[in-house]
């Protein structure tokens, strides 16, 4: 399998070690800094590299959004590439180097964050899949990786696929090795959504579809976004195409406060307490606004109220989110009941304002605790 990676300039050093990774998996990819030689042409072979490639690897930064020159080409070159390919193919994943969101052209392909722990496995799990649809041999090399993995991460990956006439569909999940009633109350909710989910899009998507000339799609794919001791926070990634028109894409999530608290709700954590719904909605709109900002569209951005839709509880809209050492992640999706137009967004929210505003129901729950600051 031939790999292309694409990358700023300012971002060698990001560049170099997913070469580096990929090289360890007995995967061929092309990198300029190794792969040219003294007297070729450069933007030639770039080129060519990148249209005979079988999976372009993208790394994301602020320099890859707002730098001219040759990015640009290789990111146009790259989305023009991934039109013709066969749907549900594995074929532009984005490596992001830092909290931004994506172009939209670029959000609808699969992306890995390289500032988390664990963007190896999932980048490794995207090589697999995709030498699995060209029906190419696995590395001896990515299998024992795989093997080492899942033995030190304590879970067992699973995927779930479905190849029919006119309709694809795909979970990608885990599920942890832990023994006890809570660990096995988490692995129901993951196996629930993504093999619940798979069932219902293979069973309803051909149905949707029936009559129609074009193929449609499903994916899913979960990842963990934190874990500390019983402290659990989920991503879950869904992408459905069944003829609309357009594709339905967000972010949702799940997130876990151990054996005393169960799966946790945004609202209930704050016994619905109005000054933080208001600061979460402020920062979410001033943040948005800097991120469009970047890409020079309209920054006049404001999201779905109270007054837009008054029979709608205003949490609904901040129901999707995760939660690290660094603070409060707002997934803004389709999921969480924001129109497809206004697009996908995160929001990372440091933990200062919350700290005092848990409520008293979940004081005393290690969450609470967490939250508050007595838990390195």
């Amino acid at each position: 399998m031939k790999t292309f990676l694409s990358y700023p300039s300012e971002k060698l050093d990001s560049a170099r070690e997913v070469y580096d990774f990929l090289r360890s998996l007995g995967i061929q990819i092309w990198f300029d800094k190794e792969s040219l030689i003294a007297g070729q042409n450069w933007d030639r072979e770039r080129s060519i590299a990148q249209r005979s490639a079988d999976l372009i690897i993208l790394i994301c930064s602020l320099e890859t959004i707002r730098r001219s020159g040759v990015i640009q080409r290789e990111i146009k070159e790259a989305l023009e590439l991934a039109r013709d390919k066969p749907l549900g193919d594995v074929f532009l994943v984005s490596l992001r180097t830092e909290e931004i969101s994506l172009p939209l052209e670029l959000s609808l392909y699969q992306y890995i964050d390289l500032f988390r722990t664990g963007w190896q496995l999932q980048l490794a799990r995207s090589i697999h899949l995709r030498l699995e649809q060209l029906g190419a041999p696995l590395p001896d090399s990515l299998t024992a990786f795989f093997e080492a993995q899942e033995a030190e991460e304590r879970i067992e990956l699973k995927t779930l696929r479905f190849e029919g006439k006119n309709f694809e569909a795909q979970a990608d999940y885990f599920v942890y090795r832990r023994g006890g009633l809570f660990w096995d109350y988490v692995n129901a909710e993951i196996t629930a959504d993504a093999v619940g989910g798979f069932y219902k899009a293979r069973a309803q998507g051909p149905i949707y579809l029936e009559g129609q000339k074009h193929a449609g799609d499903w994916s899913l794919r979960v990842e963990e976004y934190f874990n500390q001791g019983e402290l659990v926070s989920l991503r879950f990634f869904e992408w459905a195409n069944y003829g609309g028109p357009h594709p339905s894409r967000g972010t949702y999530a799940k997130n876990f406060g151990g054996e005393e608290s169960g799966k946790v709700a945004l609202d209930r954590l704050f016994d619905r307490n109005n000054d933080v719904l208001n600061y979460i909605r402020k920062y979410c709109e001033d943040d948005i606004r800097l991120q469009i900002a970047v890409f020079e569209r309209d920054s006049n951005y404001e999201l779905p109220s109270k007054d837009d839709a008054p029979y709608i509880d205003p949490w609904n809209l901040f129901s999707q989110w995760n939660f690290d050492h660094r603070g409060l992640l707002i997934c803004l999706s389709e999921h969480s009941g924001l129109p497809f137009v206004m697009g996908v967004f995160d929001v990372l929210i440091p933990w200062d304002f919350f700290r005092d505003k848990v409520a008293p129901d979940y004081r005393r729950t290690p969450i609470a605790r967490f939250i508050i600051g007595d838990v390195d």
